[in-house]
């Protein structure tokens, strides 16, 4: 098909095309708008009302130029869909399911800028939740005192902080800086005041994980105390600290250095200053030669010393005295005796303790190193601290030095002062 020209305005209706046998192929002139017809179909749109070019059929082309604010549904050969779930910096206008990444607590996140590369890196340690071992009265110290405690657990660390329950810190107590020894292992610093009582730790790493158990630390006003050299005792006359043989056998502990007679002694610089709960301990060294033997082992008041210049036993008013034809109850205040029992001899390695509790005073002993007690007698005389003084525990030698008669293991245990 060929057509002439001309020149200059032609007004005129639809351009059909003479090729097309079913004639439903034209430009289709409308008011402000022209349209390209397909097969009857108006395919193809350019609006000067509306101001858009629009098309039933699908487009292609090799670019699209402009910003394509207005561009809606178009997919080119290679692109991807704006409402996938894509992981960015920052959210994006042109998407509608994006995640935008960020940094949680202890991770930082590096952009090397478009072309390079997103760093993740984190800023400390995988740190697990702690874990303390122990149960009630694991870890202790003294009132009025500063101690480094040991806390054994897990996945402790370097910043590890310990802490204890409301009271601790209203009954003056307070917890310095942990120092790290390893994962299972932290020393802490607690210095204690007056008040003692039970009390709730808790460690909590950085990540806020943490690990408490119930009164698993214990601020004591009781103390057990090795009377394990001479420097612990006082009031010393002619006794001495160390080994001391007899028999081919060994034994060490506070013994005499002079010969036959109640001329030596000693009581010790440690004093019970509460009659609640206390008790003087000890082992006996070896089974006596009859008749040859004497050791008294007892507690009395502070002011009423009298071992120098004696004699040793005159003053304390409970006395648990050993000899080998048995055992007796002895005051040395009254100087009498308040309890005899001839069958129960000296015997080697049976533990011996006298004992207050709640100001009676009582006599015992153990034949299974103090897992089960034989109660042997119970004073009649009570312990009355507010009208005297405190106790001391002190003894009493009689047997020559050649011959023993040695307390071994002696210890001294309760509200103590001057340890």
């Amino acid at each position: 098909m060929a057509y002439n020209y001309s020149k200059g305005k032609a007004f005129q209706g639809d351009i059909y095309n003479e090729d097309d046998a079913e004639r439903n192929t034209f430009i289709d002139f409308s008011e402000d708008a022209v349209g390209i017809v397909t097969a009857g179909t108006l395919a193809f749109v350019i609006s000067g009302t509306t101001g858009e070019i629009s098309s039933s059929y699908n487009l292609s082309a090799s670019a699209f130029y402009g910003d394509g604010s207005n561009l809606t549904n178009v997919v080119g050969g290679d692109g991807a869909p704006t409402d996938a779930q894509y992981i960015t910096l920052a959210t994006n206008g042109s998407l509608s399911a994006e995640r935008v990444l960020t940094a949680g607590t202890g991770i930082t996140l590096t952009d090397a800028g478009a072309g390079g590369n997103i760093t993740i890196a984190a800023t400390a340690a995988p740190i697990h939740a702690p874990w303390i071992s122990g149960s009630t009265d694991t870890y202790s110290s003294m009132i009025s005192t500063t101690t480094d405690v040991t806390i054994i657990g897990a996945n402790l660390t370097s910043t590890s902080v310990v802490s204890f329950d409301s009271q601790f810190a209203t009954d003056g107590h307070t917890v310095g800086s942990v120092s790290f020894i390893s994962p299972t292992e932290i020393v802490v610093p607690i210095t204690t005041g007056a008040t003692g009582s039970q009390y709730t730790m808790t460690i909590t790493n950085t990540d806020g994980l943490s690990d408490s158990v119930t009164d698993v630390y214990n601020v004591s006003t009781h103390q057990l105390y090795a009377l394990d050299s001479i420097g612990k005792f006082t009031s010393v006359d002619d006794m001495a600290y160390g080994a001391v043989s007899y028999g081919g056998n060994t034994w060490t502990g506070i013994h005499k250095t002079t010969t036959s007679g109640w001329n030596a002694g000693a009581r010790t610089v440690a004093q019970i200053n509460n009659s609640d709960f206390a008790y003087v301990e000890w082992k006996m060294d070896t089974t006596a030669v009859a008749g040859y033997w004497h050791l008294l082992v007892g507690i009395g008041y502070v002011d009423d010393d009298n071992i120098i210049p004696g004699p040793a036993y005159d003053w304390a008013s409970w006395w648990w005295y050993h000899h080998a034809g048995g055992t007796q109850i002895y005051n040395g205040l009254t100087e009498g005796t308040e309890h005899t029992n001839w069958s129960l001899s000296w015997v080697a390695g049976r533990t011996m303790r006298i004992e207050v509790n709640s100001g009676t005073v009582s006599f015992k002993y153990s034949d299974d190193s103090g897992s089960t007690w034989t109660t042997e007698f119970t004073s009649t005389t009570t312990v009355d601290i507010a009208s005297n003084s405190n106790l001391v525990a002190a003894v009493a030698v009689y047997s020559p030095a050649s011959s023993a008669a040695t307390p071994e293991n002696f210890k001294i245990y309760g509200s103590l002062i001057n340890t």
